[in-house]
């Protein structure tokens, strides 16, 4: 199977950012996720309370984090990783976003997964609007909407669901 970062620098997507917590020990497992928001303070605050979180619960895990600033770079990022066999564990994604929201990106996934083209990624998004309780926001592979800013409980919830802990 081929390195995250070498996938992402042989393809066309040069300029995606991919950060990891620098675990390196031999018994690691590596959990790889997608954060799209297109802010970029408020992508940095989602890798920090998730590798913050990380080494608070002890897991001996290596996690990668691709930036996407929206919907689209997510799905472009979601396809290269599926064509190079690298599984994604999960996607945090804001759900106001300038081309296609969260949500709609989601239920473009969630079509894509239906017609077996992608293999199944829960999506968790993450939104400043009050209407996070909104049927309309859910697809089957949202599996559940946060309040903004993310806090170390709703990253610790989002393990919990990844199957992390």
């Amino acid at each position: 199977m081929n390195k995250l970062e070498d996938v992402f620098k042989l393809s066309l997507l040069e300029n995606f950012k991919i950060f990891s917590n620098g675990n390196k020990d031999d018994e690691f497992s590596v959990i790889n996720l997608i954060v799209v928001d297109d802010e970029y303070l408020i992508r940095n605050s989602i890798k920090r309370v998730i590798f913050n979180q990380l080494k608070l619960i002890g897991k001996n895990v290596e996690c990668k984090i691709i930036e996407a600033c929206d919907g689209i770079e997510c799905i472009l990022a979601l396809y290269v990783a599926n064509t190079k066999n690298i599984r994604i564990n999960g996607i945090i994604s804001d759900e106001t976003m300038t081309f296609i929201s969260g949500s709609y990106c989601s239920k473009i996934i969630e079509h894509i997964v239906t017609d077996e083209k992608f293999a199944k990624v829960p999506m968790f998004i993450s939104s400043a609007l009050s209407n996070i309780n909104n049927s309309s926001i859910y697809s089957s592979i949202v599996q559940k909407v946060y309040s903004k800013p993310l806090d170390k409980t709703s990253a610790l919830d989002i393990f919990k669901q990844i199957g992390l802990i």
